[in-house]
């Protein structure tokens, strides 16, 4: 299965599960049959425009049937996918687009604007698909027409390049990271082996397609599964769809996690349907955890996920969340679980040496997901990649039973009064008060200390809570050094694109001016 390339792997499956419902986007609906014949007449309209093995194609499109049948026909043409998050600004989706050398960019009308006043910008791009179609912008219903349908074999390999996806920035400048077939393959296995999917599951795709998703949807297309999408997050409208579609299966990130929970008329929704949730991207504090588990009533598991890496490094299961079983160990909820079947995990430092148990380094991977670099950046691929391991820039401990324990972000480690801090550590203990919604923890400079450690905090809706109950609270939970000399109480987090809160925007005011950062 090495060899099989992503296009083979998922097209066998449309023809196999040709009468099922495939796609499930708003009112309308795709089976498998009409995603083999659209994405078909687009890999053959997309060589009818002169595109050629190699060539890359860039996305900007919504959650929908859209997004997969034109992805598949990328693949199907034998062209190279760039899947472009569609909460990025104008400016940075033509940064991605002129840098990954797209020839044909597919856009959601409600971004042409955006696009066409940056269209100098957009390198080698040659044409732009919509289905709004203006100036020259082509129709996306042309390209399905049923005349131009036909195979398209471009001699594609396992080995070869599939997908060049962005990261989220949240370390610096977005890099373009490239997947091989094989590895894209190999990680689609991995989701169905490790969340153990079948045809009967029906999954809500909630966050965008551009991002981790885009390694789920050819698992659950290769099994015959029904994937509903939903164009943006919200509360509410993910538990009427869970209610609605019978929804069985679904992924999300803490954040939405925590506003899944707080939605008004929870209760009065049925979810009995739902057979697994997953929490991903990021920790939870233990205290949701255990909220989470009580109020879904369904098995619950979390992953670590590395955009470098296999989309599954490491799981937590649900037996790890079953609080009421015997021989529960309430301290593994604050870890990220143990290493996948075909995933290596390493502890290591600086200079790829192991870790002694329980001692803090950063997580190296070894696995057949792995990227095969960053595209057009030889030199971060050299630091990244090390004699085929990916080193992750996160930092973690594993306990005897192998465990891995996450504690923060290599460069995110606060240095005080020449003492390391985890921001994760302060962040858990924040979450614990009952006041307190969410909190980032960051290092901000200080004479007398190097860096002082400071808390940006968001209280509950009508609560409230002062720095000294937030002061008094910390007290008796974390070691003298670990408190925070200051906080600072904002309405929200910011969030990068995909989500995540963005700890080094909270903190940057504080080092303008600064000749050097302290750590």
């Amino acid at each position: 299965m090495n060899s099989a390339t992503l296009d083979y792997f998922v097209t066998r499956a449309l023809r196999r599960h040709a009468g099922r419902i495939a796609i499930v986007d708003g009112a309308r609906q795709a089976t498998y049959a009409d995603l083999d014949r659209s994405s078909a007449a687009l890999a053959a309209s997309l060589l009818h425009l002169g595109c050629t093995k190699g060539d890359r194609v860039a996305l900007l499109l919504n959650n929908g049937i859209e997004f997969i049948e034109t992805e598949l026909g990328i693949l199907r043409a034998g062209l190279i996918k760039v899947p472009v998050n569609n909460r990025l600004s104008a400016a940075e989706v033509a940064a991605q687009v002129s840098d990954s050398g797209a020839k044909v960019l597919f856009v959601a009308p409600e971004f042409l604007d955006g696009i066409f006043a940056l269209r100098a910008l957009l390198g080698e791009l040659q044409a732009i698909v919509s289905q709004e179609a203006r100036g020259d912008v082509l129709s996306y219903a042309d390209l399905l027409k049923p005349e131009r349908n036909g195979s398209a074999d471009a001699g594609t390999t396992g080995g070869d390049l599939c997908m060049i996806r962005y990261s989220g920035g949240t370390t610096g400048k977005p890099k373009g990271i490239m997947h091989s077939h094989s590895a894209l393959v190999a990680i689609a296995l991995s989701v169905v082996r490790e969340y153990g999917l079948s045809a009967e599951d029906r999954f809500l795709h909630v966050a965008h397609l551009s991002h981790g998703q885009n390694f789920v949807w050819p698992a659950l297309l290769a099994v015959g599964a029904r994937l509903v999408m939903m164009q943006k997050f919200d509360p509410v409208a993910v538990l009427q769809a869970i209610d609605r579609e019978r929804i069985t299966r679904i992924h999300l990130v803490p954040t939405m996690a925590n506003a899944l929970l707080d939605a008004p008329g929870f209760a009065s929704h049925d979810l009995s349907s739902l057979r697994n949730f997953v929490y991903a991207s990021a920790p939870m504090p233990v205290e949701r955890i255990r909220r989470l588990r009580e109020a879904l009533r369904c098995r619950i598991s979390q992953t670590y996920t590395l955009s470098e890496s296999a989309v599954i490094s490491t799981s937590l299961s649900p037996e790890d969340h079953e609080v009421d079983r015997p021989g529960f160990d309430p301290a593994r909820l604050a870890s990220c679980g143990r290493e996948a079947l075909d995933v290596r995990v390493r502890i290591v430092d600086d200079a790829l040496n192991d870790m002694p148990e329980g001692e803090v380094g950063e997580i190296a991977l070894l696995s057949p997901g792995n990227m095969m670099g960053y595209w057009n950046q030889p030199e971060l691929t050299a630091r990244i990649l090390r004699g085929g391991w990916v080193l992750s820039g996160d930092l973690a401990r594993r306990d005897a039973e192998g465990y891995v324990y996450l504690v923060d972000r290599k460069d995110d480690k606060i240095i005080t009064g020449g003492l390391n801090v985890y921001p994760r550590e302060i962040e858990e203990v924040l979450h614990q008060h009952a006041a307190v919604h969410e909190a980032s923890v960051g290092g901000i400079p200080d004479e007398h200390w190097g860096e002082a450690i400071v808390a940006f905090v968001s209280l509950k809706a009508d609560c409230v809570c002062s720095t000294e109950d937030l002061a008094s609270f910390c007290e008796s939970r974390l070691s003298g050094y670990k408190k925070p000399k200051r906080f600072i109480f904002v309405k929200e987090l910011p969030r990068t694109a995909i989500g995540k809160i963005a700890r080094r925007q909270l903190t940057e005011p504080f080092w303008v001016g600064q000749k050097r950062r302290i750590h």
